[in-house]
């Protein structure tokens, strides 16, 4: 409600003569709020850094011992192929006189003969899927290995993401920080030179009419007009006109507007005690509800 009534009171404040006041695009503690918000995504994204750095070192451990253990079944593959090609060669090349073919005819009858085959074929097949056995633990291995190296990549890409979006965050928060020091400068400057605001006659340090703007108990005081809002203005119990022309409620708080503070809280102005009734004005910000 209080952003479309901006330009009216500016443009009011204006034909009324008022020595014009400074604005600020924003306030310190708005500012101070975006710092916040940037040094804690700056932290998140640090605390997501560390965890995928500790991802990255585990999957190489993990790697490292894949690596060995494919090493280790390699060796241990060739040599059982080795022992296995002394057999085949014991059995058909340096036996004595062909000695596979005399104990295959020199069996003592036909079941004699198949049970020395049926050794020989045993023997062969047990050490056919012993080599099988090896090369199956080789390939998932290996697999196992190009696995954890494409895992080791994805994690490397979102850690360089994180570490590009930590130094955009580190130049944020530089900027925020310079800002933050100008906002601050500025509002010491106008709150020690509200006294200028408005003309000589006014009433003090306290907000009038022909003074819009005053600085007190560490909040920027503005005015808005029940005369120029629609429908009669605020619903508030027991609301009626002061003397001063504040508009106040039936225990006599006058009626504010703030961004900061909570609806029903209370607050001291340089007109009385107030008490919060609307928001929608920038923070740092007490809107006095008048009738001027």
């Amino acid at each position: 409600m209080l952003k479309r009534l901006t330009a009216i009171l500016c443009a009011g404040m204006m034909l009324a003569g008022v020595v014009s006041t400074p604005v600020f695009a924003k306030s310190s503690s708005e500012i101070q709020k975006e710092l916040d918000k940037y040094n804690e995504e700056l932290s998140d994204s640090q605390e997501e850094s560390e965890k995928l750095t500790e991802q990255i070192e585990d999957s190489k451990d993990e790697v490292t011992e894949l690596m060995s253990e494919v090493e280790s079944l390699n060796i241990e593959k060739e040599q059982y192929r080795q022992e296995m090609m002394l057999r085949i060669k014991y059995f058909y090349e340096e036996s004595p006189e062909n000695a596979v073919l005399e104990a295959l005819l020199g069996a003592d009858d036909f079941t004699d003969f198949l049970n020395r085959m049926q050794y020989m074929q045993t023997v062969y097949d047990y050490d056919s899927t012993q080599l099988d056995e090896y090369a199956a633990l080789i390939s998932e291995s290996e697999e196992k290995e190009a696995d954890l190296q494409d895992k080791i990549d994805d994690l490397t890409a979102l850690l360089e993401e994180q570490e590009s979006l930590q130094a955009e965050l580190a130049d944020n928060i530089s900027s925020k920080e310079s800002e933050l020091a100008e906002a601050k400068a500025a509002e010491a400057a106008a709150e020690a030179s509200a006294v200028v605001y408005g003309s000589e006659g006014d009433s003090g340090g306290k907000l009038t009419r022909r003074k819009g703007v005053v600085y007190y108990n560490g909040h920027r005081e503005t005015y808005y007009s029940q005369k120029v809002l629609p429908g009669g203005g605020l619903s508030i119990p027991g609301r009626h006109v002061a003397d001063d022309g504040t508009i106040r409620d039936g225990d006599g708080y006058i009626c504010v507007a703030s961004e900061d503070l909570a609806y029903g809280s209370t607050v001291e102005t340089t007109l009385g005690t107030a008490k919060v009734y609307d928001s929608g004005c920038s923070s740092g910000t007490v809107d006095i509800y008048t009738d001027w």
